[in-house]
């Protein structure tokens, strides 16, 4: 039962992970896209990679903000849609909303789109869900809704991602606007039986773009924000000192560093990704994750004493010294199976000891008892 939980737990953690990870992916490849083709023609393009237009329950994944004449609204989807009256009531709204400028400003271009990136696997499923409201009139918006399925291709040779615009909903792009030789309504046009597809690969300027964009718009997994904390944002915390400890492996013991949530994220979102809208309950439930792998623990409301060290050691006891997987993804695995045995393996009021301060040494996970796998 204890293993049989573990490795759902696991499963789990890392799935959302890797959504998350996706999704990061999706916004930056039109990041990339759209930066690259529309830049330099348009004097006002702004792509907004943290869109604030509305509520957090309506904002959208991004935008794209061409000239008073045009912009798109992009959504990203990796599932079905659950509750889709809530969903088609949050485009309708989307379809009036203005989009920031170039100059700070918010504006509804004369013409706005509404493009929906479905991953490939759920595309059936969400395009038919949300044509079945487009014709009971439902969903009748002054936006054009543009259904694009995902996938990524070629792992080994040229990794990129390849969007493709589905038949299951007929609209295109209305982008007049747009250079004739680089409307995005000819690039994913329909030849013969098949549509013409955008593929953006994996290369340097993608990964310039996601190093300074490691969130979207949407709350991450904890894990996925705990791997992005550890590393590359506590390291902004150390002293001089302490950095020069932590580079030459002087601390094999781990430094210790006492942060606070909302330090954590003004660091985020001001200097790191700014712009972002990383708000404290995602970091404090990142850091709670954290304590449950043993390497912090809460000393007051908001604030956690983190032991930063090299995870070598730990890497070993898992049978994970080497790997395919990118440095973040081989984190992920490494904190997951941590806290996942950890979670599946002792009570709640010990769990609760892992994360309240003064109540347990985080070093000793040993002799506890096994917890009521209420969850998993």
């Amino acid at each position: 039962m204890t293993e049989r939980g573990f490795k759902r737990c696991v499963r789990s953690a890392v799935r959302e992970f890797d959504r998350y990870d996706r999704d990061v992916d999706v916004v930056t490849c039109w990041e990339v896209f759209l930066s690259d083709q529309y830049g330099y023609h348009f004097r006002s393009f702004n792509f907004d990679r943290f869109p604030n237009i509305l509520d957090e329950r309506v904002n959208p994944s991004f935008t794209a903000y061409f000239n008073d004449e045009y912009g798109i609204v992009f959504e990203t989807y990796h599932d079905r849609i659950a509750k889709i009256d809530e969903e088609v009531s949050r485009l309708k709204k989307l379809s009036n909303c203005e989009l920031a400028t170039d100059r700070g400003r918010d504006r509804r271009p004369e013409t706005l789109d509404i493009a929906l990136l479905v991953d490939a696997d759920e595309v059936q499923t969400v395009g038919h869900s949300l044509k079945e409201e487009i014709e009971a009139g439902n969903l009748d918006c002054d936006s054009n809704i543009i259904l694009l399925d995902f996938d990524f291709i070629g792992r080994n040779d040229r990794p990129r991602y390849r969007f493709r615009r589905s038949s299951i909903l007929e609209d295109n792009f209305e982008d007049a606007a747009l250079p004739g030789g680089r409307k995005l309504s000819n690039k994913l046009s329909q030849q013969g039986q098949e549509f013409e597809n955008i593929q953006i690969p994996t290369n340097e300027d993608f990964s310039e773009f996601k190093a300074t964009g490691m969130i979207t718009n949407k709350a991450p997994s904890e894990l996925y924000l705990a791997c992005r904390l550890w590393n590359g944002v506590f390291i902004e915390f150390l002293s001089d000192d302490e950095l020069e400890a932590w580079k030459t492996g002087s601390s094999r013991g781990g430094i210790d560093k006492i942060v606070e949530a909302s330090e954590i994220r003004e660091k985020i979102n001001q200097e790191l990704i700014p712009g972002a809208n990383v708000d404290d309950k995602w970091v404090i439930d990142a850091l709670e994750y954290l304590a449950i792998c043993g390497v912090a623990e809460k000393s007051g409301d908001g604030e956690f004493n983190i032991e930063f060290k090299n995870l070598r050691d730990k890497k070993r006891e898992y049978n994970d010294t080497s790997s395919a997987r990118s440095k973040v993804s081989d984190l992920a695995w490494l904190l997951s199976e941590w806290h996942c045995e950890n979670r599946t393996q002792k009570s709640r009021e010990e769990l609760a000891e892992f994360i309240a301060a003064d109540s347990v040494d985080s070093n000793s996970l040993d002799g506890l008892g096994k917890a009521e796998l209420t969850d998993f």
